[in-house]
């Protein structure tokens, strides 16, 4: 009963606020719901104007929302086409629960599988989800040459989410990002991208560190840094094949020492796959609920090498970029620290006398430090003769610690070696991970009321988005850059400003009165 008055009482207000207003006016703001893409509602900015909307009328309907009718329920395609003509056929799953009375959160989901060739496969494997709260589901299509990390995919995405909210009555703050395997890699990717609309974000048997490598063909440079915006929760097998928790888990050290927000799950019995999700499920629900999305960070931080895309984090964009003397210095997060496998360090060869015959000795490992050398023919261990590499293989069996010995000709010479066994994980050198191609820019900035202090790396020009839910317009502003004042006085709000962005971003949630331009100094 009490949804059916909220509705009705919906149905009402949108009855009066229509006879309330001219009647070009009214319809000018129903052209601008009717738009179906960003552009559209664009195009329709100028009608209002012009039909002279006011700021406080402007805001108050925006903040309210278009009026969203009952729609279809199940499994729905949501075919998009990107630049260039790449067609993609995605799934939209709306919950047979689904009222348009009310917001509903939405899980938009990445499917593995990403790099195989057959866009059929890519069909196949987008429906295969795992299960969870009735709520709106999206999942996107992808293939190897359309991959979650490739530009014409990314616009895949954000035109569904975008569609998905013109449609339905969608909980702006509760839109989250999550994936399986190549999924999950994704999920990084975006992260690290475009991560303005996402909640939180879920990568699930992933690795970050699969996209360093250049045969992804990943778009663009990719900066670890970025991930501070956004919370994560991270699964993964200790027995995976592919990512394995072991070698996932110092990616997310370096992430943590950057500052990011990140709870990891590594499965002891979980391999490359989800049979983990059920004793999991709780704790990602409960995950997703206790992380909405904040309209209004009241810390960004963002870099990026371009400014015709990835250049934006909710209410600060990145113009241009370049070089300003005096500016910070901001650690570039692009370093890891690999453990390495148990590795006594010892090769051979099962040609070169039956395996007994040292072809290399890997440098710092344990069979270096007790003195084998390439060229040595191994004769015993630990007392017993080794005449091939089974007996070999079997004496380090057998070797419980904590040393080993080895009789081995050298030359003419009878040598006996001993030194540490079994081998022990060790730390690799730092490496980078993501190649750095050209100059990027980076901007860190924090809002305390109507103040903002900003560091700034290789960047000239930004913009800062300002928003009336935690501006006071009646108050100045107040921009330092760097240490130095650059803005200090009010700043006007604008009806345009305010159209503009709303068309562009279709969020409620997210409204900005006015655009302030700041130069470095």
């Amino acid at each position: 009963m009490r949804i059916v008055l909220a509705a009705l009482a919906a149905v009402v207000t949108a009855v009066w606020t229509a006879a309330a207003q001219p009647p070009a006016l009214e319809a000018a703001w129903q052209a601008f719901w009717r738009a179906d893409t960003p552009k559209a509602a664009a195009d329709r900015v100028a009608a209002l104007v012009a039909a002279g909307v006011t700021f406080d009328e402007a805001w108050a309907r925006l903040g309210k929302g278009r009026v969203y009718d009952r729609a279809q329920t199940g499994e729905r395609p949501m075919r998009s086409t990107a630049p260039g003509g790449v067609a993609f056929d995605n799934l939209v799953e709306i919950p047979a629960e689904y009222d348009p009375a009310r917001p509903w959160p939405v899980r938009v989901q990445l499917h593995g599988g990403i790099m195989r060739q057959n866009p059929e496969e890519g069909r196949r494997r987008r429906g295969n989800r795992i299960p969870g709260e009735p709520q709106i589901v999206i999942q996107p299509f992808g293939w190897n040459e359309a991959a979650w990390w490739h530009g014409p995919q990314v616009e895949n995405i954000l035109t569904l989410v975008d569609r998905v909210k013109r449609q339905y009555n969608v909980d702006e703050s509760r839109i989250y990002l999550t994936g399986t395997s190549d999924g999950g890699t994704g999920t990084y990717f975006l992260g690290m991208r475009e991560p303005t609309p996402w909640a939180s974000l879920l990568p699930l048997i992933g690795h970050i560190g699969v996209l360093s490598n250049p045969a992804t063909g990943a778009d663009g440079e990719l900066f670890m840094s970025n991930l501070v915006n956004k919370p994560f929760f991270v699964v993964n097998g200790l027995r995976d094949p592919l990512y394995p928790a072991a070698r996932v888990a110092p990616y997310l050290d370096a992430l943590q020492t950057a500052g990011v927000s990140l709870v990891f799950r590594p499965q002891a019995s979980g391999g490359h796959d989800t049979s983990w999700w059920e004793s999991e499920r709780g704790l990602y629900e409960r995950f997703v609920h206790d992380h909405p999305r904040v309209a209004h960070p009241a810390l960004l931080s963002w870099e990026t090498e371009r400014t015709d895309r990835y250049n934006r984090i909710h209410w600060l964009v990145i113009d241009t970029l370049g070089a300003r003397p005096g500016e910070a210095a901001l650690a570039d997060t692009n370093t890891v620290t690999e453990r390495l496998e148990p590795d006594f360090g010892l090769r051979g060869d099962a040609k070169k006398d039956k395996g007994t015959r040292v072809v290399e000795v890997v440098e710092g490992t344990d069979a270096a430090a007790m003195g084998l050398k390439a060229g040595d023919r191994l004769l015993e261990i630990d007392g017993r003769p080794v005449a091939d590499i089974q007996a070999i293989l079997a004496a380090f069996e057998r070797n419980a610690g904590p040393q080993i010995a080895m009789g081995v000709e050298r030359g003419r010479e009878r040598l006996s070696l001993t030194g540490r066994f079994p081998p022990e994980a060790r730390q690799g050198e730092p490496r980078r991970v993501f190649a750095r191609r050209g100059g990027s820019g980076r901007v860190d900035v924090t809002r305390r009321g109507n103040r903002f202090e900003a560091r700034t790396r290789g960047v000239t020009a930004f913009t800062l988005l300002l928003s009336p839910d935690v501006v006071d317009f009646a108050a100045p502003v107040v921009v330092t850059v760097n240490g130095r004042t650059v803005h200090e006085g009010p700043v006007a709000r604008d009806v345009a400003t305010l159209l503009g962005w709303a068309a562009r971003d279709n969020d409620r949630t997210m409204l900005y009165g006015a655009a302030l331009p700041v130069r470095v100094p």
